[in-house]
């Protein structure tokens, strides 16, 4: 993401609003603190729950500070350790053993963002000179270098930051204290400004009482909070100190658990109100288990508190999988009853004919539907239009147009806020990106295009790619996003990458210039244009920053102002990253409904 961190302005003008304090900074609601507890990241599963969180707030267009503990019992194992190696003798060495659970779970969640296609830095005390004062094994933090934090937020989507241990005067590590964690991500959050800090943890907020002595309706969270409430009954649940700091600063705090669209808000004059919600899971129909769905599948598994898979479709139930399902999952009957029952379809298969019966008929029956399948929603937008009115269902599609790299969503809140479109460029096709680098390295088009087909970027067939069709589709669907137009990828003029030579790309090379093949839709007057060509664009250039399967998109508004996105485009974990982040949507559209009672 291209968003700019710096310092927020107080508001200069005076204010009746009730509660307004002049001397208060405006917060960036561009940036959002998300605190990971331990009891959220108890196993290997659990940084892809974080992933899914964190995700959820990228492509809203945010930039994340992830503050980290380490896993559930591991800081107590190395107490222990410690303890045995010392005879319980405190040492100066303590706080640089604690502290490998947290750095553990920083570089895990960083490669586990990465993964998906999310740009991400993991940071420890020195990189932001991060200081505390008092006792070594319960110090309180007093500083960090922000601006060095903010210059790293401006180069990654994510910074995950470790929230236990911080170093002294004299450049020691000391530990922030049982819970310390939450104070790092206060204090952090104020530091940077930040729009709101978020614990989250393995609750959905602040408990009127212990919902493991007070089961069900005996036990329910608060929907918000002032901080006399927060600090009576918020320590069982977060640090006390933090939320004494929280409450000096006035810091906006969250409390929920991951996936959710409620929590408990802590604020300032918050009147106190009880919210309760069961949540229920959705039943989620598959069609199609090849590399991206397998992905989708193996996620929905690890939230199966959210989510159970009713059935898979597939065209060969004996074919081995990338993934282990049970057999009594798959089938190759369209009309299984399985279908008719599912919450969602979730459809990888590709293609027209089929496909779009599944997805049409779905839509009709009043079910949601999630694809990842371009040519289909850029080639029927009217039918599927019309079927999502009959049925009053949803049709998601993020995955389709861009893979991991949520232009969708970041047009969506554009055109939402009143802004006017009038072009979209970007390099929308990841295959061709690959295969153009590998060239550029002197590897003929048919040696790049077997290498793009073993990484798994490039079909058997790559004419969609190679052609200009895929770009083509997901640029019409931009357009029709973006204009109201219902606009053809059969309309785009399309450049070929048949023509292009390794002495072609060695040429531009020379100039400073880089080949991409550039889709754009653009609006003038009442007239639209599509274009999928192959451009020379200086190596400088934000079109020439993706490498392999990277994309990016430049949104251009009426004003002159542009916004640009970035990210993997595509390949097994971005796409089906993309899938999840729409079922997580729906799950919180369809499946969760707080009452609030004061």
């Amino acid at each position: 993401m291209e968003l700019n961190l710096g310092e927020s302005d107080a508001d200069p003008q005076k204010d009746s609003r009730p509660g307004y304090r002049p001397d208060v900074r405006k917060r960036d609601a561009r940036l959002v603190v998300l605190k990971f507890g331990s009891s959220l990241l108890k196993t290997d599963a659990c940084p892809h729950k974080a992933v899914h969180e964190v995700y959820r707030h990228v492509r809203q267009g945010r930039k994340v500070l992830a503050v980290v503990s380490a896993r559930q019992g591991e800081t107590d194992a190395l107490y222990a350790e410690a303890g045995a190696l010392s005879d319980g003798q405190k040492s100066r060495h303590l706080p640089r053993l604690l502290r490998l659970g947290e750095l553990r779970s920083a570089a895990s969640l960083a490669l586990a963002l990465e993964r998906v296609g999310v740009s991400a830095a993991a940071v420890d005390p020195h990189e932001i000179d991060f200081r505390a004062e008092g006792d070594e094994d319960d110090a309180r933090p007093v500083s960090c270098d922000a601006a060095r934090l903010r210059a790293k937020l401006e180069r990654n989507d994510v910074v995950v930051a470790a929230g236990f241990v911080a170093l002294d005067a004299e450049d020691e590590l000391v530990l922030l204290g049982r819970g310390g964690t939450d104070y790092s991500a206060v204090f952090l959050g104020e530091a940077l400004n930040a729009g709101k800090v978020r614990l989250i943890k393995d609750v959905d907020g602040v408990y009127d009482g212990d919902p493991a002595e007070k089961p069900g309706k005996d036990s329910r969270p608060y929907a918000r909070l002032d901080w006399k409430g927060a600090e009576r009954i918020g320590g069982r649940v977060v640090q006390g100190k933090a939320l004494a700091y929280a409450a000096e600063k006035d810091v906006p705090l969250e409390v929920g658990g991951p996936g959710l669209r409620y929590e408990t808000q802590i604020a300032a004059g918050a009147r106190s109100v009880v919210q309760s919600c069961q949540p229920r899971k959705l039943k989620v129909a598959l069609a199609g288990c090849g590399v991206v769905g397998g992905g989708v599948y193996a996620s929905l598994k690890r939230q199966s508190e959210l989510f159970e898979v009713s059935k898979v479709l597939v065209r060969d139930v004996s074919r081995e999988r990338i993934c282990d399902i049970p057999e009594d999952l798959l089938t190759d009957d369209h009309s299984d009853p399985a279908f008719a029952s599912a919450d969602v379809l979730v459809e990888t298969m590709g293609g027209l004919d089929e496909a779009g019966s599944l997805i049409e008929t779905a839509l009709v029956r009043g079910q949601d539907v999630v694809t990842a399948n371009k040519a289909l929603v850029a080639r029927r937008a009217e039918t599927l239009d019309a079927a999502c009115k009959a049925g009053g269902s949803n049709l998601k599609y993020s995955a389709a147009v861009g893979g991991g790299t949520p232009v969708i969503e970041r047009l969506d809140a554009a055109l939402e806020a009143g802004r006017i479109v009038t072009a979209i460029e970007g390099v929308a096709n990841g295959t061709c990106n690959f295969i153009l680098d590998e060239m550029e390295t002197g590897v003929s088009l048919e040696d790049a295009i077997a290498a793009a087909q073993e990484a798994g970027y490039a079909e058997a067939d790559p004419s969609a790619d190679i052609d200009g069709w895929d770009a083509a589709a997901k640029m019409a669907i931009l357009a029709r996003r973006a204009f109201g137009a219902d606009i053809s990828p059969e309309a785009a003029s399309r450049d070929s990458l048949r023509s292009v030579t390794v002495d072609h790309l060695r040429f531009l090379k020379a100039r400073k210039l880089r080949l991409r093949q550039v889709g754009r839709c653009a609006i003038e007057g009442s007239r639209f244009s599509l274009s999928v060509s192959l451009s020379p664009v200086s190596v400088d250039s934000f079109l020439a920053r993706p490498r392999g399967a990277e994309n990016c998109f430049r949104i251009v508004f009426a004003d002159g102002s542009e916004e640009n996105v970035f990210g993997l485009g595509a390949g097994r974990w971005p796409t089906a990253e993309a899938v999840v982040a729409d079922l997580l949507d729906l799950h919180r559209l369809r499946a969760q409904n707080p009452v609030k009672e004061v």
